[in-house]
């Protein structure tokens, strides 16, 4: 017979997670992320009458069995129960896209041709909605003001973060529930230290550490600039009750201000490389569409040969 795990699998696949339901509705219901594409925008309409009419409680199947362990003759009925309601959901996606193209036909009339959808798109359009993901990112702009240090170092009288700060917050402190197996080396410290530096290039109009030939007296002092950054920042992204943070950044040990000086703005042609394939494989990803592309900063640690994906 079918085991737990098998009916796990069933249960998961046939009803379809909340948080896939939640993105694929998202998408769905923003017509910016399609502006650009009538075909994926009919779709995505199509996506959102079939959403309303099952209450959002699953996406068309796919018609793909998840791995499990099962016997023969269950796994056949498996597939061929996963097949029909797969078949079910496809037609009723293509009877919602035949709806909506009679609607806008009706509405813009002969004078702007609206595309035919064809099968063919809709069955890949259904056989990939598992995968189908809204990315959207703030400007560097906005994330700089977000998580400049502020003078009051985030007391009381802190401005109110916004709903989209207060869930990017949220996620960088789960970020630091998991961290490198030496965890003075997790990217996310680094890319506090790195604002750090750019916050003390924006205020003494250079880097710390340079220029170069700068004395040891110089870079102690640039150290401790940086380190008397840390902590406002910490806070401006909140992260300061973070264990993570505390046992690191803010227990007294200067180690990520000191090398972030020491490194003085350098650019090496190894850390280069790796970030300019990475860079160039994302770039691949938004051009032809296939594939979620990273979200949204990548943080490489050369130290440790380890990376990380923040969403700031």
């Amino acid at each position: 017979g079918t085991t737990d795990e098998s009916v796990a699998a069933i249960i998961q696949r046939f009803v379809g997670g909340s948080g896939e339901c939640g993105t694929a509705a998202a998408a769905a219901a923003d017509a910016s992320v399609a502006s650009r594409n009538v075909r994926f925008a009919i779709l995505l309409l199509a996506l959102k009458r079939f959403l309303e009419k099952s209450g959002g409680r699953w996406l068309p199947l796919d018609g793909k069995i998840p791995d499990m362990t099962a016997s023969t003759e269950p796994y056949i009925a498996l597939q061929e129960v996963y097949k029909s309601r797969a078949d079910e959901d496809r037609a009723a996606m293509r009877s919602a896209v035949d709806a909506i193209l009679v609607e806008q036909r009706a509405r813009v009339g002969v004078s702007v041709v609206v595309p035919d959808i064809t099968d063919e798109e809709v069955t890949a359009f259904c056989r990939n909605i598992q995968n189908l993901r809204k990315v959207g990112t703030r400007s560097y702009s906005e994330e700089w003001k977000a998580h400049a240090p502020s003078a009051d170092g985030g007391g009381d009288d802190a401005a109110m973060p916004t709903p989209q700060e207060e869930e990017i917050r949220g996620d960088l402190m789960m970020a630091t529930m998991d961290p490198y197996e030496v965890p003075e080396h997790t990217p996310l410290l680094w890319q506090v230290a790195l604002r750090a530096a750019d916050v003390f290039c924006d205020q003494n109009g250079r880097y710390p550490g340079t220029p170069l030939d700068a004395d040891d007296k110089a870079l102690e002092a640039d150290a401790k600039e940086v380190q008397g950054l840390i902590a406002p920042i910490c806070a401006s992204m909140g992260l300061s009750d973070a264990d993570l943070v505390k046992s690191t950044l803010l227990n007294g040990s200067m180690a990520h201000a000191v090398e972030i000086t020491r490194y003085g703005n350098a650019e090496l042609h190894n850390i280069a490389s790796v970030l300019g394939g990475v860079a160039s494989q994302e770039a691949v990803k938004i051009i032809t569409g296939q594939y979620v592309p990273l979200d949204n900063t990548y943080v490489y640690n050369g130290i440790a040969g380890t990376a990380g994906v923040y969403k700031l």
